[in-house]
C-alpha cells in the first residue's frame, strides 16, 4: 500500500500537465504587485518633489520680499505661506497630509528657511 502511494505521489510530482494555469496565476499576482508598488512609489516621489518645489518657491519669494521690499517678519511669513499654498493647490490632498508651515527668518544673513511636516496618505 505504501509503495503504491509513493509511486502515485512521484508520478504526480513529475507531471507537467495542467501546470500552465497555476503558473500564470502566480506570475500574474507577482507582476500585479510589482506594478502596484511602482505606481505607489511614483506617486510618493511626485508628491515629495511637488512639496520640495513649493517650499523652495516660498523661501525664495519670502527672502526676495524681505530684501527688496523691506517686509516685516509677519509679512514675510504671510508671503511664504501664500506662495506655498498657491504652488500646492490640488496636488497633495489625497496622498499626504501637510502640517503647519514653519518659517525661520534670519535678517543678519537675509535668509528665509521654510519647512513643513508631511504625513503619508490617509
Amino acid at each position: 500500500m505504501f509503495c503504491i502511494c509513493k509511486l502515485a505521489a512521484n508520478r504526480f510530482r513529475r507531471s507537467n500537465e495542467g501546470i500552465t494555469a497555476p503558473m500564470f496565476a502566480l506570475s500574474f499576482m507577482i507582476i500585479f504587485l510589482g506594478v502596484g508598488l511602482a505606481i505607489d512609489t511614483g506617486r510618493a516621489m511626485h508628491v515629495g518633489n511637488k512639496i520640495a518645489n513649493a517650499l523652495d518657491a516660498a523661501a525664495l519669494a519670502a527672502a526676495k520680499g524681505m530684501r527688496e521690499q523691506g517686509l516685516s517678519d509677519d509679512e514675510v511669513r504671510q508671503l511664504a505661506g501664500a506662495y506655498f499654498e498657491e504652488n500646492m493647490k490640488g496636488h497633495v490632498s489625497s496622498y499626504a497630509t501637510l502640517g503647519t508651515l514653519s518659517v525661520q527668518i534670519d535678517r543678519r544673513t537675509s535668509t528665509v528657511t521654510v519647512g513643513t511636516v508631511v504625513e503619508a496618505g490617509r
